[in-house]
């Protein structure tokens, strides 16, 4: 009975791995950043006399340039023509969390077996303001304000059929199902 049941199990997982789909295509990010930051006011205290003190907050204004390389290698040993990239870059609102769609783009491409195509998104703005106190017992007077970059999310199709997902974070593929978007 041992040995039915050993061999029943065995012809069970070999038709299942012989069924199960192998994804020929593999999806990798890279991501292309340039920052800029800067101090508008410093913080600082100043005494004011008769034992007052001003605590004056850092005031800072950041710009974030973000652009990806998106590379798709073909693992299979089929030549895969008129293939479509979509992809989304997705940005987080600093105050509320909330993330959302900020750019998005398309790009056609072929690949011979074996060979790995990088695609180049075009570069998305974020923008943001904080305002630090950095000496005193006012940390709860902190405030920050903007967008910065969040994350992308990627498929590849071959016509109308989607080949292959990705995304950066993998939470984000949820969250992007709530928002109703997808690449």
């Amino acid at each position: 009975m041992k040995h039915v049941l050993a061999a029943v199990s065995i012809a069970l997982l070999t038709a299942t791995f012989a069924h199960a789909q192998v994804n020929p295509l593999r999806i990798t990010t890279e991501r292309q950043q340039k920052t800029r930051r800067d101090v508008k006011q410093r913080a600082d205290t100043k005494a004011i006399g008769y034992g007052v003190t001003e605590h004056r907050p850092e005031i800072a204004e950041q710009s974030q340039s973000v652009a990806m390389n998106i590379k798709i290698q073909n693992m299979s040993a089929k030549e895969l023509q008129g293939l479509t990239v979509r992809y989304i870059l997705f940005g987080k609102d600093k105050v509320s969390n909330k993330v959302k769609d900020a750019g998005r783009g398309e790009r056609k491409i072929d690949l011979k077996s074996l060979q790995t195509a990088t695609v180049e998104t075009e570069p998305v703005e974020f923008s943001s303001e904080e305002k630090t106190f950095r000496t005193g017992y006012f940390s709860e007077l902190n405030q920050r304000k903007g967008e910065q970059y969040y994350g992308i999310a990627v498929a590849v199709y071959a016509g109308s059929n989607k080949l292959a997902t990705y995304y950066e974070p993998s939470s984000l593929e949820q969250q992007s199902r709530k928002l109703g978007v997808e690449p």
